[in-house]
């Protein structure tokens, strides 16, 4: 039986990481991202610097937890 890999084990919490790092994390595309960020989907909380968006791996792994039922 193969056994879910648990995502949130390879996260470093006090690390910044930037949506294309947010992608491969997830296993989602690139631009899947950015279109959620424009829409104001649900995604991890974020910040910017000037125009770039960088997630913390605390709240990556927040998000993860969230997501989980």
């Amino acid at each position: 039986m193969r056994q879910r890999r648990d995502l949130g084990n390879d996260i470093v919490k006090g690390r910044i990481y930037t949506p294309t790092e947010f992608a491969k994390i997830m296993k989602i595309a690139e631009q899947t991202v950015y279109n959620k960020l424009s829409k104001g989907e649900k995604l991890p909380k974020h910040f910017r610097v000037g125009s770039r968006v960088r997630f913390t791996g605390a709240a990556i792994q927040e998000f993860i937890m969230e997501q989980m039922p």
